[in-house]
């Protein structure tokens, strides 16, 4: 537990980001509340490295091949996805200078909360901020609000929406994936191998900003 400390008993906070340990930590930071759980990596991550992102529906399950010994809770589409371009470099913690890092879980508030400054190569400097929650009073829905601060005038790109690019580490849980983008979000729909289930995750996006911002909503498919 060195690399983690307990605040007031109910928050447990991370201050170093350590990419090789993410899928390790990202469990620890997860949020559930009952009907689907969320692994705590960060949104600009990409659903496609192996154990890091993860969203799973309580009661969904899939057998790919038929063989009971197979049978698992498949990830779904990842609705977390949040990319940035700061200046037309992409922010990515392994790319520049990272700084000021913390991660807490609040098990008091039922909140994930994410923060960091980040140098691009260039010298561009910003600071992000995210809030997720998973709330109980309305079980399929889940919420992040996250904010960028530039410390100069940049040029930002913000995508965000649904990753479909998505499978369980060692098998593929998806026969079919049908995507669809709308005004304020992305909608799409995929369907198990056996015995079928048909999921659908959507996303909207709020928009809020005194600067000039480039905004597009994306879907990427498998």
């Amino acid at each position: 537990m060195s690399w983690y400390c307990f605040e007031d008993g109910w928050r447990l906070r991370e201050r170093e980001y350590v990419p090789q340990e993410e899928s390790s930590r990202a469990t620890v930071f997860a949020l559930a509340n009952g009907t689907f759980g969320c692994r705590g990596a960060g949104e600009e991550l990409s659903a496609k490295l192996p154990g890091v992102k993860g969203t799973y529906i309580n009661g969904i399950y899939d057998t790919p091949h038929g063989k009971l010994t197979e049978r698992e809770i498949p990830n779904v589409q990842d609705w977390t996805l949040i990319r940035c371009l700061v200046n037309g470099e992409p922010l990515e913690l392994s790319a520049g200078a990272l700084s000021e890092y913390s991660r807490v879980l609040d098990m008091r508030e039922a909140l994930l909360l994410r923060s960091f400054v980040w140098t691009s190569r260039s010298g561009r400097r910003v600071r992000s901020e995210s809030e997720r929650m998973l709330p109980m009073s309305h079980p399929s829905i889940g919420v992040i609000r996250w904010r960028l601060v530039a410390e100069t005038d940049v040029d930002l790109e913000v995508c965000s929406g649904v990753d479909a690019e998505v499978n369980n580490r060692w098998a593929e849980h998806f026969r079919s994936v049908e995507l669809q983008a709308t005004e304020s979000g992305v909608y799409v729909l995929t369907t198990t191998f056996e015995p079928g289930f048909r999921i659908g995750v959507a996303t909207r996006d709020v928009l809020r900003c005194e600067a000039t911002v480039s905004h597009r909503t994306e879907v990427s498919s498998p």
